[in-house]
């Protein structure tokens, strides 16, 4: 069902390349995204927004450990100016009635929107939340939630992004609208970079409560 989404698929020995409608790209397998002169927004239409270095792989580093490890968090796709991660509904994710937990969904939210965030900052910058609105719409029991984030505003002080989480059959289950605050470069905890690629511990996912310089 998800593949109704793309209006083409280009297969190579490295990765899979899907286009959007929109005429966005889909980035699957080893490759790796290195910002260019080009990144950055022209008018009203979003162009790359990236602009730190990344890999699949360091995106996934993050969920190794911590809140993201328990409930099975994996980022999955990125393209020019937006990014996808997955969830589990499992006994990991579900409320005691069996549906997905709504605070599971809220934490796919603001990890697929915090990680995104920071990478959208300058090398000075890193993101941390600041606020969150989710809006749960349908319920779902089992199998795999995709959630696929776009910023709405990249400010320098100010983030802005929306995200929307599908289920299987790409049933839309819950909207998220995720307030970021870019601030001087904060580093990750220390146990947790030495385990990471260098270049993946200058971004702090999700929002501690308090502001750190």
């Amino acid at each position: 069902m998800r593949e109704a989404r793309y209006r083409r698929t280009y297969c190579t020995p490295l990765m899979i390349i899907r286009h959007y409608p929109d005429g966005n790209l889909l980035y699957n397998g080893d490759d790796y995204f290195r910002p260019g002169p080009e990144t950055g927004t022209k008018g009203n239409q979003m162009s790359v927004i990236w602009k730190k270095p990344f890999t699949m792989e360091i995106l996934n580093s993050f969920c190794r450990k911590g809140l993201m490890a328990g409930l099975g968090i994996s980022f999955t796709a990125f393209g020019d100016d937006w990014m996808e991660a997955r969830m589990p509904v499992d006994d990991r994710t579900r409320q005691p009635y069996g549906y997905l937990h709504g605070g599971a969904t809220a934490a796919l939210i603001e990890t697929l929107g915090s990680i995104a965030g920071n990478y959208a900052a300058d090398e000075a910058h890193s993101c941390m939340g600041l606020d969150i609105e989710t809006h749960h719409l349908r319920a779902v029991r089992d199998g795999f939630v995709t959630a696929h984030a776009v910023p709405r505003h990249l400010g320098s002080s100010v983030q802005v992004w929306l995200v929307t989480v599908r289920d299987e059959e790409n049933n839309l289950i819950a909207e998220g609208h995720m307030t970021l605050a870019v601030r001087r470069r904060m580093r990750a905890a220390k146990d947790a970079a030495e385990k990471r690629p260098e270049s993946s511990t200058l971004h702090v996912a999700g929002s501690t409560g308090k502001s750190r310089e």
